[in-house]
């Protein structure tokens, strides 16, 4: 099944394991593993953000950042040469006893020598991260799904490419713009790649439109849920480097029905797998998607996405290498190089309106107990985290004889429900920063949990 929600990260079940070790390391998205890249040291530091009292593996420099959560840090200290994966120097640090499995969000053949060595499981080996992510391998999955493109095998292949077509030539195992080139700009970095290896190639036709993305997790059960959607910052036509974060809403059914036709397209890929991926696509003006590639693991805007999506609002800027002494007091810094830049979310502030208030007043309420207990507690904790915000903390209070209150504390306010049982009526009194949730569908939720007869409500924007 596929379906299309606003997930934060305590809804992701893989998230939530306290025997794991979790861990980022970008370093195998294929071209960076050969070269000494130092500012990908600072993406070793981005687990914590979406993690909460677990094993997290980091560097030193996590340090500098402002999570929001605890966690447990296993330091692996940088390595003078950048090419040093985070596992090959968690070789050298005792883990607790505790732990007994690796997280991995992006594959790497260190990771998996390591738990061969540790005798570890680990979720997701770099062997079956090189044939999901294979870029021809989905072409020809998704068909007319994708821009017109052909294979290239050889110089021949390639001439013919630049004399006769127009747009792009990328690698089969490539990320991030690093080996993309247009037809009309090969230079000499582009014939080194090539000569290495010229079966390794591909041409994709160029498509005029706005360069989109949504992020999607698939969890153990097959089901794969939508939980962003954004619009890409690229520089030079080429190179990604950061995106909007744009309300969910703001997909369109049209773009959706797309969207998951292309998945179901990629099942042979996605069939076994559990974790994060990505599309990759451009619209163009007729709102026809045009899908360049799946990222079948963390992607880029995947963290950012699910920080967005715990506090809602309209779209939000993602930015990677961003000079730290122009940041505002309002971004939150999410990654930080040794150069001074880093990776930020710039949130504005909201003006006007700061969030939706609702009262609803149920009569005749039939179920309707003399005192809360823990099922009734439960059902509306519920209730109200899947139709308005949230749900963080419970508190509750027993009248006597007869009644209660139950109060709800939400990620971005609050919600207070009390019963008089003698009156068999319950009254609610919510506020929401998130101006969207529909007051309808959460008054007919209630109405049929507490059985009511007679709803009266009113919603207010303040």
């Amino acid at each position: 099944m596929i379906t299309k929600k606003t997930l934060i990260p305590s809804d992701i079940n893989f998230l939530n394991h306290g025997d794991y070790l979790y861990s980022i390391d970008f370093r195998a998205i294929s071209e960076n593993m050969d070269y000494e890249i130092p500012a990908m040291r600072k993406y070793e530091n981005l687990c914590p953000w979406i993690v909460s009292n677990k094993f997290v593996a980091v560097n030193e420099n996590a340090n500098s950042l402002e999570y929001p959560n605890n966690n447990f840090l296993v330091t692996a200290n940088s390595n003078t040469d950048a090419r040093t994966s985070v596992y090959s120097r968690l070789a050298k640090t005792r883990l607790d006893k505790n732990i007994h499995k690796l997280w991995v969000a992006i594959p790497h053949p260190d990771a998996d020598k390591y738990c061969e060595d540790k005798k570890m499981d680990i979720n997701f080996s770099f062997t079956d991260f090189l044939k999901l992510n294979d870029k021809i391998t989905q072409k020809k999955l998704l068909r007319n799904k994708t821009p017109q493109w052909r294979e290239i095998n050889s110089t021949d292949d390639l001439e013919f490419v630049t004399n006769n077509e127009k747009g792009y030539i990328k690698r089969r195992q490539g990320s991030g713009g690093y080996t993309v080139f247009k037809t009309d700009g090969l230079n000499r970095d582009f014939n080194a790649l090539f000569n290495e290896s010229p079966s390794d190639w591909f041409f994709e036709q160029e498509i005029d439109g706005r360069s989109s993305s949504i992020q999607c997790v698939k969890d153990e059960s097959g089901d794969t849920t939508i939980f962003g959607f954004s619009e890409q910052i690229i520089d030079n036509g080429r190179f990604y480097s950061g995106s909007r974060i744009l309300p969910l809403d703001s997909l369109s059914d049209k773009l959706y029905d797309q969207l998951k036709d292309a998945i179901i397209m990629l099942d042979k890929l996605l069939k076994n797998y559990v974790g994060f991926f990505g599309l990759d696509f451009i619209i163009d003006k007729n709102d026809s998607v045009f899908i360049l590639e799946a990222n079948i693991r963390l992607t880029a805007a995947t963290i950012p996405t699910l920080l967005v999506n715990m506090v809602g609002g309209p779209d939000i800027l993602y930015k990677e290498d961003v000079n730290l002494n122009e940041t505002l007091e309002s971004d939150v810094i999410l990654a930080r190089g040794a150069d001074r830049t880093g990776d930020i979310i710039r949130f504005e502030a909201i003006q006007g309106i700061l969030g939706k208030y609702l009262y609803v007043d149920l009569k005749e309420c039939a179920n309707n107990p003399k005192q809360i207990n823990a099922d009734l507690i439960n059902a509306v904790s519920d209730i109200v985290a899947n139709r308005i915000s949230r749900v963080v903390k419970t508190d509750f209070y027993n009248f006597w004889p007869h009644g209660w209150t139950l109060s709800l504390i939400l990620v971005d306010s609050h919600c207070v429900v009390t019963s008089w049982f003698l009156e068999k009526r319950i009254f609610i009194d919510a506020f929401c920063c998130n101006t969207k949730f529909d007051e309808e569908i959460f008054k007919t939720s209630v109405k049929q949990y507490f059985k009511a007869k007679e709803t009266n409500s009113n919603s207010t924007l303040r």
